[in-house]
């Protein structure tokens, strides 16, 4: 069943100019993604390193999985808390689209806040704990992380489900249980894996920093830059090979968009792959050369410039995707400049609230101490 039954868009008028709305949507994003990619792939290197030092008794294993853990409870509170407004301009400027593939997930996408839950409590335990060899301790460390791990994969259905409106009467007459996340997309489980493996070069960003943040202990700072560089070259490798193939199983027209038809989103996918491979490279000389710092900061900003094309493609793809059925930019506006205001100011506040947060969990929860 392909044919395309999009609710009414919401009579409401949207409260900024689409323009805007689209800029912030992506921004905020992007302030979420980062500690978002933290939370997944350091909790998932760190319960590796974890196990692996505990098995092979190596206390610098275990001395880095737990000061990677220990930055994990506050990295899920900022996620959730910089994950409320891309959600909310998500939900106002596609909400007949976005709320109808969450209905047709329906149980799936409102077991996502038990699931956090149980991941939250599960990293709090984890970082936590003072013994790693005891098996409980893994048993909940591994818990934590797949219950991130299956959010991740609802999110990754939705997101997905949602700019395919042509299934949606389809899955509603064949899936009327609302029991099951979406997956019948050739671009699901590239985009899923693309996802993951950028996440686990993240958390091998984390274990260099820590790495590089130690002073005193010259042999625990080696062991922590090459066990973190090594995991962001391995996983950031395997991340370009699934947005190869991401990029493969996308719809022709929309694939040809980034091979040379749209000269804008064309550049962007080559900038974004260079920038991949620098950073990987400069990873590299920052686990082997002497001037690690200033390199990491220079790996570490290409991360972050990748980052934000990466956020503009997303935007591209799911444009494309929708073409002519839903066109954000016809919405009717109202614009509502005071709250926009209010809006901008709360958002600089929470910026600068977050920062010293950052601060806060360098300099006084020990990821620095020996």
């Amino acid at each position: 069943m392909n044919e395309t039954v999009i609710p009414s868009i919401d009579p409401i008028a949207l409260p900024a100019p689409v323009w805007l709305m689209q800029f912030l949507s992506g921004l905020t994003f992007i302030f979420h993604v980062i500690p978002m990619n933290v939370v997944l792939g350091g909790g998932a290197v760190a319960l590796f390193l974890a196990v692996r030092g505990a098995r092979g008794s190596q206390d610098m294993y275990v001395r880095l999985a737990r000061r990677m853990a220990s930055v994990l409870p506050v990295a899920i509170a900022m996620t959730i808390t910089l994950g409320v407004p891309p959600l909310l301009f998500l939900q106002a400027m596609y909400g007949p689209l976005f709320y109808t593939s969450s209905v047709l997930m329906a149980w799936p996408w409102l077991s996502v806040i038990a699931i956090l839950l149980v991941g939250y409590y599960g990293h709090y335990y984890f970082s936590l704990s003072k013994d790693y060899e005891n098996p409980r301790t893994m048993i909940v460390g591994a818990v934590a992380v797949a219950a991130f791990f299956v959010i991740a994969f609802l999110y990754v259905s939705n997101m997905t489900l949602m700019v395919m409106p042509e299934r949606f009467l389809g899955i509603q007459r064949s899936w009327t249980s609302g029991f099951l996340p979406f997956t019948g997309d050739s671009i699901f489980a590239p985009r899923f894996l693309h996802f993951i493996t950028g996440a686990v070069s993240v958390g091998g960003l984390l274990a260099v920093f820590i790495g590089l943040l130690e002073r005193s202990d010259a042999e625990f700072r080696a062991v922590a830059v090459r066990a973190g560089g090594f995991t962001f070259v391995g996983a950031t490798i395997v991340q370009i090979a699934t947005g190869i193939w991401f990029l493969l199983a996308l719809r022709p027209r929309v694939m040809m968009l980034f091979m040379g038809q749209d000269r804008v989103a064309t550049a962007l996918f080559g900038v974004a792959v260079l920038l991949a491979l620098v950073a990987v490279t400069l990873i590299l000389v920052a686990v082997f050369g002497k001037k690690r710092p200033w390199v990491m900061i220079a790996g570490t900003a290409c991360v972050g410039l990748t980052i934000i094309i990466m956020t503009v493609m997303r935007s591209i793809v799911r444009e494309a995707y929708l073409g002519t059925r839903f066109v954000v930019f016809e919405q009717p506006v109202n614009p509502a400049w005071d709250v926009v205001a209010l809006f901008l100011v709360l958002f600089v506040a929470g910026v600068v609230l977050v920062g010293w947060m950052i601060h806060a969990v360098v300099t006084r929860r020990g990821l620095a101490a020996s």
